[in-house]
């Protein structure tokens, strides 16, 4: 959290003690003195808990800016010929939005399985161009695309590390059609082949 953010938060915590002051009240002054000093503590534990917790939250990290920055360089150049530029406008599988996201977050999958499918598959044709670096860059590219805040912490190839991740969100809904690749010749098939009937025919008479 920044220092400004932090001075916000105080000085709102303190303006609210001091109105206390300006409030007409029929209790004694001395009541109303330590009812007072008991909220100025009160307010002092909370600030310092609401700060400790934001503090905590930006310390716990996914990948680092660098990482994301130097991620994007390489899908560029390695990923969106088939990806596409903006994740979702490729011939290959979409790797933006909702869907993506919950593909890659159901109980039996991770964003550790997401990493070894990029490390163990990608590019095609072309396994071992990127080392573990590269492959954690772009990992970290594609999670700072779908949303995951960057951290303090870089991306490591660790399970416990990578797992953790949080990448979808419950209240996204499944649509597999995001992923469906319109054929050359549109949604109607144009193909020939037998009929219903042909076929209970042709089953009739293997028998």
């Amino acid at each position: 959290m920044s220092a400004l953010r932090k001075t916000m938060l105080l000085d709102l915590s303190a303006s609210h003690i001091l109105g206390l002051l300006w409030i007409p009240n029929p209790i004694s002054s001395s009541l109303k003195l330590g009812a007072i000093l008991l909220m100025a503590v009160s307010v002092c534990v909370t600030s310092a808990s609401v700060l400790a917790a934001a503090e905590a939250t930006l310390a716990t990290g996914t990948y680092t800016e660098q990482q994301f920055l130097n991620g994007e360089t390489l899908f560029n150049s390695e990923c969106a010929q088939c990806h596409g530029t903006t994740l979702n406008n490729g011939a290959a599988a979409t790797l933006l939005g909702s869907t993506f996201r919950k593909t890659w977050t159901r109980m039996s999958t991770s964003v550790d399985d997401l990493y070894q499918r990029i490390a163990n598959t990608m590019p095609p044709g072309e396994l071992g161009k990127l080392d573990e670096a590269q492959n954690l860059e772009v990992l970290a590219y594609v999670l700072g695309r779908n949303n995951v805040l960057v951290g303090t912490q870089a991306l490591v190839n660790e399970y416990d590390y990578l797992s953790a991740i949080a990448l979808g969100r419950g209240d996204e809904v499944l649509d597999i059609s995001e992923n469906f690749i319109v054929g050359e010749f549109g949604l109607i098939p144009t193909g020939t082949g037998p009929t219903a009937d042909e076929l209970f025919n042709a089953a009739a008479n293997a028998s």
